[in-house]
């Protein structure tokens, strides 16, 4: 398999104990081979870089996606989310880009020209209810969340030469998980 295969394979497949690198997240040490990380690496993104994720397969999806999008994983441009897969009937660990991937990623067009400090506005209470999944069983749960009510960001681009201010406002209820929990 090619380093540049994103495809992930087993992580902690049939192979015996001995070829399996000690972390708190132990892995094959081939696999570790195949995406390129050492195995002090490997527990320094267990431990330091990715301290939530659950599984070695959720930390490998990670530093495949960093080096498939030429992103150094040490500094932390994405996280290890888990998620709910109705369709596994379990959670499973997703990647989602972070702000810094964001940045990155726009400053590699060369047009980049900044952003200005998040907005945000007014704090805002709301008690959430729904139904949620605790090791693969339903339980009904309520939760208080305060948050802020909108979030404003302005990036700046260069457009024809000049610098370009864009604003967008995102609100919390609109983009937040409880948004799927119901009222």
């Amino acid at each position: 398999m090619s380093k540049s295969n994103t495809n992930l394979a087993p992580v902690n497949g049939a192979a015996s104990s001995t070829n399996m690198v000690a972390a708190r997240l132990p892995i094959q040490a081939a696999t570790l081979a195949e995406v390129g990380v050492d195995p002090g690496t490997w527990m320094v993104l267990c431990d330091s870089i990715f301290p939530s994720a659950k599984t070695p397969e959720g930390i490998a999806l990670a530093v495949r996606y960093c080096k498939a999008r030429g992103l150094d994983v040490m500094k932390r441009p994405v996280h290890v989310v888990p998620m709910w897969s109705k369709a596994l009937n379990r959670e499973v660990e997703t990647v989602w880009p972070g702000i810094a991937e964001v940045q990155i990623t726009a400053s590699r067009t060369g047009l980049w020209a900044g952003m200005d400090p998040p907005r945000f506005g007014p704090d805002k209470s709301r008690v959430f209810r729904g139904t949620v999944y605790v090791d693969g069983r339903k339980e009904q749960r309520e939760v208080e969340v305060t948050y802020p009510e909108w979030v404003e960001v302005t990036v700046y681009r260069i457009v024809g030469g000049v610098r370009a201010a864009f604003s967008e406002t995102v609100f919390w209820e609109e983009s937040s998980p409880f948004k799927v929990l119901t009222r």
